[in-house]
């Protein structure tokens, strides 16, 4: 109803908080859910505009998914992929 979206100011905020540049330290479980969470929004409005503008999802789209899913799967696991 004519309000600028809150979204851009929300994911530089969580951005800040996520990347270290933010002056505020999180624990290990919080950001790791936040990171997830950010994954699931943005592959949601990929998804969505996606689709909404034409036929399919590209594959092209669904390997950049994939790549951004291997980032958030080492650091729910870091023990698995050798990164502390």
């Amino acid at each position: 109803m004519g309000c600028p979206s809150t979204a851009a100011l929300f994911n530089k905020t969580i951005d800040k908080v996520l990347d270290g540049t933010s002056r505020f330290s999180l624990p290990r479980y919080f950001g790791v859910q936040l990171e997830t969470s950010r994954f699931a929004n943005r592959v949601a409005r990929v998804m969505s505009t996606s689709l909404e503008e034409s036929q399919g999802v590209s594959h092209h789209l669904v390997a950049l998914q994939e790549e951004e899913f291997a980032k958030v799967q080492r650091l729910l696991y870091p023990e698995v992929t050798g990164e502390r």
